[in-house]
């Protein structure tokens, strides 16, 4: 049995919001209402919406690679 993957497209949709105010609401970042918040997280739980956490980046961490190159 095939499962569609919610997206936050499909939570803006349900909720009447953009998916600007919906990323903000899932991600805990201001500029959203408590009220609002609320509601995204709790359709966001009632939907069945899996936030990806490989895609997360840590933050306060700078990675980079460094190649070590012979120039002989």
């Amino acid at each position: 049995m095939a499962s569609t993957r919610v997206t936050i497209q499909d939570l803006a949709d349900r909720l009447g919001l953009s998916k600007f105010s919906v990323s903000r609401a899932l991600s805990g970042k201001p500029g959203v209402a408590e009220s609002t918040r609320s509601r995204v997280l709790q359709a966001a739980r009632a939907m069945g919406y899996r936030a990806h956490a490989e895609t997360a980046h840590p933050v306060g961490q700078i990675l980079f690679v460094r190649s070590e190159v012979d120039p002989v």
